[in-house]
């Protein structure tokens, strides 16, 4: 069984020894963790949710893994692990990922996957902050 974890937003650069076996599909990218928090997997780019299967989400900002792209992911990709954990995922519940978006925690105790899930905002997203909520210290939402 694994202890708890805390994710911080922050890259982690990828171990060259961890290298893909075999090719990812068109539009797909090669995940892993080294710290083996989840189990590595080709990951299917994707903008905001609607560019992933139903009830999957887009999340984006996983520091366990090697790159920040956001990438389709559910409660079976990536393969969830042999044991469960609690995972923390310091700050806001939600934020403005950029204008157009929203990003919301999204954490997968069972997959090790942690991040934040991208919505679209048809209006715009909103959030406080000096920066206008773009990132900003008071939580998101769309207009």
């Amino acid at each position: 069984m694994k202890t708890a974890r805390s994710f911080f937003l922050l890259a982690v650069y990828p171990d060259p020894a961890n290298i893909a076996p075999t090719a990812c599909g068109t539009g797909e990218v090669w995940i892993y963790s080294p710290m083996a928090e989840f189990n590595p997997f080709c990951g299917r780019l994707c903008t905001t949710s609607i560019d992933c299967p139903s009830e999957w989400a887009c999340v984006a900002g996983n520091i366990a893994a090697n790159r920040l792209d956001a990438v389709c992911v559910s409660g079976q990709v990536p393969t969830p692990l042999c044991g469960s954990a609690a995972i923390t995922l310091e700050g806001l519940d939600s934020t403005c990922y950029d204008d157009q978006t929203l990003g919301t925690k999204y954490i997968n105790n069972r997959t090790g996957f942690a991040g934040f899930a991208l919505t679209p905002c048809p209006n715009g997203c909103q959030g406080g902050g000096p920066d206008g909520g773009v990132w900003g210290l008071t939580p998101g939402s769309c207009r």
